[in-house]
C-alpha cells in the first residue's frame, strides 16, 4: 500500500493550484547558429530553438520562429511579436545564440553581425531592451541561451576601439525584470555557458526536460532546470533566474481536482499578497501530509535504511525523535553471524581485499584495502549491513559474501578500465604534444628570415637618383638604422595558414603566393599568435627599415627598384603579372637575397601616416605620430604601373582595409 499512497500524494501536489495564463498565448523563438564569422559558429542553438517551439506548440502557443536570422530579419520576427503579443495574455521570448554585454548593456547577435567599425555595434545587433521593450503582456518569460563563449565579444574592443568604460565582457549584464516578468539565464550575468556536446546545450536540454511537465509552476521550473543545469555540468554551469511575477503561473495545466481533494485558496480578486498567502498555507499543509504518509510507511520497517531515508528527508521532522530512536533499536539487535561462520568461508587475502573494494564502492570507507579486517574493515561492514535491513554483526556470512565480492570485482574491473583510459590520454596526450612539435617544426622552417647589417642612408627621394616622385616622399633625409631580421619573402599564404588556420586571400590555392585581403590590424594578430607559437618578439618592419632593406642596405648599387633597374625581373606588376598574385620568390633578388620588394603585394609597415617627412625619426623607428588611424604601405603590387614600384614609393590605407593587392612581410629587433 506504501506505494499508492505516494503516487496519490504525487498527484495531490500536481493538482493543488488552478493554471494562470490560460488565455492566448504568444512566443518568438530564435536560434542562430551559422554566423558569417566563421569563429564564431555554433553547434546547438537551431535545434534548441526548433525544439523549445515545438514544444511551446504543444503548450498552445502561437510561436513566431526565426532560424539563423540575420538583422533585417531578427528585426522583422520582433515587429512580428509585437503584434501578436498585443493581446496574448502570456508572452514568451526565446534565443539561442550568440550575446554579448557592452557598458552594461545586453545586445543579440545576428548570423551576419560584422564588428569593424564603432558603428556595426548599435547598428548591426539587437539590444536586448529593444524586445523587453514589445513585451507588455500580463505575463512575460524571456529565456536567454545566450552566453556561449563568443569570439565577438572577445575581439570587440580591440575592433571597435572602445574606451575602458566600453570595453566588452564575458556573458550577459544582470538586467531587473519589469513588472509581471520573469528573465532566465543559462547562466549567471557575467559568466559563460557551455553550447554542449550533444543535439541540444546543457541548458536547453533541461529546459525541455521540465518544460511540459503537467501542473509545474513556471517558478519551480527554473528552479528544476537550475538543478539539472548543475547536475548535467558537474555545477560549472549555474542558471541564474530573477522574477516579479505576482501570481502562480503555470505553463502545463495538470488535472483538475475534484471537490473532496481540493485545497482552500485565497480568493481570486483579493490582492496578490493574500493570495500567495493562501498558496504558502495550502503547500505548509501539503508538507506536513506528505511527512506523515512517510512515517508511516516507514515506522514499522525492520530495514535500517528505510528509517534512515526518513532522517535524511526531515533531519528536524516532527517524527525525528521517534526515527532515531526506532533506529538506535534496529542497529542493537543481538549478533546471529558468529565469527565461525565467517571463518568457515575460507576467504583468501585475495577475496579479503575484493571484499573491501565492494565495499569501498558501495561508499562504506574500509580504511586501508590489504586484505586484513581490522577495525576501519569491521565498521563499514556493520554500516552496509544496517543499509540492507541485515543482522548487524560486523562479520561476513555466505550471501553478504558473495555480494561484496562481485561488487569488489565489478570495482577492480573498473579500476582496470580508469587505469586504462588514463593510459589512453597519456597515449593521446604524448601524440598531441609530438604533433604540436612537428606542427611548430613546419612552422619554423617558413619562417625563413635574412640579418641585415645597420647602417645610414638617405631615404625618400632623391634628386637626380629618383625618378617620378611624389610629395609624400620628401624631403630626403638621412637615416640610422640598427641591425634587424626582415622576411625573405612576403609572409605566404601556407604560414598564415599554419598559424591563424584560415585562409582569407582572394587568390586562393596557391600556398606559395603571398597572403592578401589582410588588414594592418588582422596582422596585428597573426603576430600576437606567431610571437605565442614561437617564443620569439615579431613585428612589421618600420617604413625606413623597409626601405633601407628594399634599397639593399649597405650594399646597396642606387637602383631604382629593389634589385635593379628592370621592372620586369625583379617584380610582378602590371605589364606581367596576368592580373594575380604569384609564387613568392620567383623573380630576382635584391643584394640582400630579398625577394619581391617591389611588386606582387603591397607590404603594410608599422608607421602611422605622415604626409611627408617632415619631422620624421632618423633612428630607423616607427613613426607612431601622425593619423594612426592609417598605416603606411611600401612597394608594388601586381596591379601597379612601374613609377609605382620604385624602393621611395609609399602609401596609406585605413587599419581596418583589406584588399587582394595589400599584404605584408615580418621582422624582428637583433637584441646585442
Amino acid at each position: 500500500m506504501r506505494l499508492p499512497l505516494h503516487l496519490l500524494l504525487f498527484s495531490i501536489l500536481l493538482t493543488l493550484t488552478p493554471v494562470v495564463g490560460a488565455a492566448e498565448r504568444v512566443a518568438l523563438v530564435v536560434g542562430n547558429a551559422a554566423y558569417e564569422q566563421e569563429t564564431a559558429a555554433l553547434k546547438n542553438p537551431v535545434n534548441d530553438a526548433t525544439a523549445v517551439a515545438a514544444a511551446l506548440r504543444r503548450l498552445g502557443f502561437e510561436v513566431i520562429e526565426g532560424r539563423d536570422v540575420d538583422e533585417d530579419a531578427f528585426y522583422a520576427k520582433i515587429t512580428a511579436f509585437e503584434d501578436a503579443a498585443r493581446s496574448a495574455t502570456i508572452a514568451l521570448f526565446f534565443y539561442a545564440g550568440h550575446g554579448l554585454q557592452v557598458a552594461g548593456r545586453n545586445y543579440l547577435a545576428p548570423v551576419d553581425l560584422q564588428l569593424e567599425t564603432r558603428q556595426d555595434l548599435k547598428r548591426g545587433a539587437i539590444e536586448l531592451a529593444s524586445v523587453l521593450d514589445v513585451m507588455r503582456s500580463a505575463t512575460n518569460l524571456v529565456i536567454l541561451d545566450a552566453c556561449r563563449n563568443n569570439p565577438l565579444a572577445g575581439e570587440l574592443a580591440r575592433s571597435l576601439g572602445l574606451s575602458r568604460e566600453m570595453a566588452a565582457s564575458r556573458g550577459l549584464a544582470r538586467v531587473e525584470s519589469a513588472g509581471g516578468t520573469l528573465i532566465a539565464y543559462a547562466t549567471e550575468p557575467g559568466a559563460v555557458a557551455a553550447d554542449g556536446l550533444g543535439k541540444h546545450s546543457p541548458y536547453t536540454a533541461a529546459l525541455l526536460e521540465h518544460l511540459e511537465t503537467p501542473g509545474l509552476s513556471v517558478h519551480d521550473l527554473f528552479t528544476e532546470v537550475t538543478a539539472s543545469v548543475l547536475e548535467r555540468t558537474d555545477k560549472q554551469q549555474k542558471p541564474w533566474t530573477h522574477s516579479s511575477l505576482s501570481q502562480i503561473v503555470r505553463l502545463a495545466p495538470g488535472a483538475v481536482p475534484g471537490p473532496s481533494e481540493a485545497m482552500p485558496s485565497a480568493p481570486a480578486e483579493g490582492p496578490a499578497s493574500e493570495r500567495l498567502t493562501a498558496e504558502q498555507l495550502a503547500s505548509e499543509r501539503l508538507a506536513a501530509e506528505r511527512e506523515l504518509l512517510f512515517w508511516e510507511s516507514v515506522k514499522d520497517s525492520p530495514n535500517a535504511a528505510d528509517v534512515q531515508a526518513y532522517l535524511d528527508r526531515y533531519p528536524n521532522g516532527v517524527y525525528a525523535v521517534l526515527a532515531h530512536n526506532r533506529l538506535r533499536d534496529i542497529l542493537r539487535r543481538p549478533d546471529p553471524t558468529p565469527p565461525s561462520v565467517e571463518a568457515g568461508l575460507e576467504l583468501s587475502r585475495a577475496d579479503r581485499r575484493l571484499v573491501q573494494l565492494g565495499l569501498a564502492a558501495e561508499g562504506f570507507d574500509p580504511g586501508p584495502v590489504d586484505g586484513w579486517f581490522g577495525r576501519d574493515t569491521r565498521g563499514a561492514i556493520r554500516r552496509w549491513q544496517a543499509s540492507r535491513g541485515g543482522s548487524v554483526t560486523g562479520h561476513l556470512e555466505v550471501e553478504t559474501a558473495k555480494v561484496l565480492l562481485a561488487s569488489g570485482r565489478q570495482r577492480a574491473e573498473q579500476e582496470k578500465a580508469r587505469l586504462a583510459a588514463a593510459e589512453a590520454e597519456r597515449v593521446a596526450e604524448q601524440r598531441r604534444r609530438q604533433q604540436e612539435q612537428a606542427e611548430q617544426e613546419e612552422l619554423e622552417k617558413l619562417l625563413v628570415m635574412v640579418r641585415v647589417a645597420g647602417g645610414s642612408f638617405i631615404m625618400g627621394c632623391q634628386r637626380g637618383r629618383d625618378r617620378n616622385c611624389y610629395g609624400d616622399e620628401k624631403p630626403a633625409h638621412r637615416v640610422e638604422v640598427g641591425s634587424f631580421e626582415i622576411g625573405k619573402y612576403e609572409v605566404t599564404q601556407a604560414l598564415w595558414e599554419a598559424v591563424m588556420g584560415g585562409n582569407p586571400s582572394f587568390f586562393k590555392g596557391c600556398s606559395e603566393c603571398p597572403v592578401e585581403r589582410v588588414s594592418w590590424d588582422d596582422v596585428q594578430a597573426f603576430l600576437q599568435k606567431l610571437n605565442t607559437r614561437t617564443g620569439k618578439r615579431y613585428r612589421l618592419p618600420t617604413e625606413s627599415e623597409w626601405e633601407y632593406a628594399a634599397r639593399g642596405g649597405r650594399q646597396s648599387r642606387g637602383y631604382l627598384y629593389a634589385g635593379g633597374h628592370d621592372a620586369g625581373s625583379v617584380a610582378w606588376y602590371e605589364d606581367n603579372s596576368g592580373d594575380r598574385t604569384h609564387p613568392v620568390g620567383q623573380k630576382g633578388a635584391n643584394e640582400l637575397g630579398l625577394h619581391d620588394l617591389s611588386g606582387n603585394v603591397r607590404e603594410w609597415v608599422q608607421d602611422c601616416w605622415n604626409d611627408s617627412y617632415e619631422g620624421a625619426p632618423g633612428d630607423g623607428r616607427a613613426w607612431e605620430r601622425g593619423d594612426c588611424s592609417q598605416r603606411a604601405a611600401r612597394g608594388g603590387s601586381w596591379y601597379f604601373i612601374p613609377r609605382n614600384l620604385r624602393a621611395a614609393f609609399r602609401n596609406r590605407y585605413t587599419t581596418g582595409s583589406r584588399s587582394g593587392k595589400l599584404g605584408f612581410r615580418i621582422a624582428r629587433t637583433l637584441t646585442p
